[in-house]
């Protein structure tokens, strides 16, 4: 009995279809396609640390409304050219999707604090210029001194002509007398104005016309002075925020590198000690690179912005009770019997 091998044979199109379908099973999750339904957010943060090995972005987000609030944690990208052209310190947008940690079409975009140049507006800002002019269109000292203006003109040209004649008619006792008659009669009335008192009152006018136009003017300035005096007091501190996170930044690459330069003995604990006293910022809080919330491990970390800011006043309070031997640390004690005698 001859065995015969069957081989079945496969036309073209079914051969591309699973190509394609072990092709698009060995993608990884973050170059597949966004199935549909699921909802979409605008995403923006800032770069902490771009790992290409593990192909993770560390970004430190703004809140995302209807979604999370403003956290640290890491993040896949739906491309691996992002790393070619993000590093730590830029600031992102993206899109992502409900349940998903995937950063979808990441670009590159200025940081909020970054002024343009004069007269080109920068996003969600705008120019000197604009300002200029809805200050110019809005404010109710300018429409005042048009109107004032308006008055002072009209006033100046009836000053130069003469007074309006006034014609009218007398009557009395009328159907009164003998020949039931009485007193009728018109007359016309003029006032002559002699001695150049026209051209004087009219003189008098146009410079009165001329101190209205002035106060509007100088009212229109002072408004200008106090827009660009108020837009350059901001654009000088939107630089010092950005002077003062850079020095921030190196100040943190400072205290890192010594951390890194005590581990290997180049580096005394004086020096590390310095380091993280010119790290401290200007509110009295530090700069803190580190996760400090689990999160789901190997998946995404937390960071909690405020441990930073309360464990150092907690460490210092607990130095002064100590210093001044007071042993129990509290805010105020109070006693259940106290709730109590205030109930009564």
């Amino acid at each position: 009995m001859r065995r015969i091998a069957m081989r079945p044979k496969l036309n073209e199109t079914t051969a591309l279809a699973m190509v394609f379908s072990l092709a698009m099973c060995s993608l990884p999750s973050a170059a597949r396609p966004q199935q549909s339904g699921q909802k979409a957010f605008s995403f923006r943060g800032r770069v902490e640390r771009v790992d290409p090995a593990a192909k993770r972005l560390t970004v430190h987000s703004e809140p995302i409304a209807g979604w999370m609030g403003e956290m640290t944690m890491e993040f896949a990208v739906d491309s691996d050219a992002v790393f070619d052209r993000v590093k730590a310190g830029d600031e992102i947008a993206a899109t992502v999707y409900a349940g998903d940690l995937i950063l979808h079409d990441v670009q590159v975009v200025p940081p909020p604090n970054t002024v343009p140049p004069a007269g080109t507006p920068a996003p969600g800002g705008m120019p000197l210029e604009e300002l200029e002019r809805m200050a110019l269109a809005n404010n109710p000292t300018l429409a005042q001194a048009r109107a004032n203006l308006r008055v002072a003109g009209g006033l100046a040209r009836q000053a130069g002509l003469y007074p309006n004649p006034t014609a009218g008619y007398y009557g009395d006792e009328i159907r009164g007398g003998y020949n039931n008659g009485g007193k009728q009669g018109g007359f016309v009335n003029q006032t002559i104005v002699l001695g150049g008192k026209l051209g004087a009152a009219r003189r008098v006018a146009e410079l009165e016309v001329n101190e209205v136009r002035t106060s509007g003017e100088i009212q229109r300035l002072r408004i200008l002075n106090d827009v660009r005096v108020s837009f350059y007091h901001v654009l000088a501190a939107q630089r010092l925020v950005g002077v003062r996170q850079t020095l921030a930044r190196l100040a943190a690459d400072a205290a890192r590198t010594s951390y890194q330069l005590g581990n290997v003995g180049q580096a005394d604990r004086p020096d590390i000690l310095q380091a993280e006293v010119e790290q401290q910022q200007a509110d009295g809080s530090w700069a803190e690179k580190e996760f400090t919330g689990t999160g789901f491990p190997c998946v995404f970390y937390l960071k909690y912005h405020l441990y930073r800011n309360y464990f150092p006043l907690y460490a210092l309070a607990r130095y002064r009770n100590l210093a001044t031997r007071i042993t129990q640390f509290c805010g105020m004690i109070v006693r259940p019997q106290e709730f109590d005698r205030q109930k009564a």
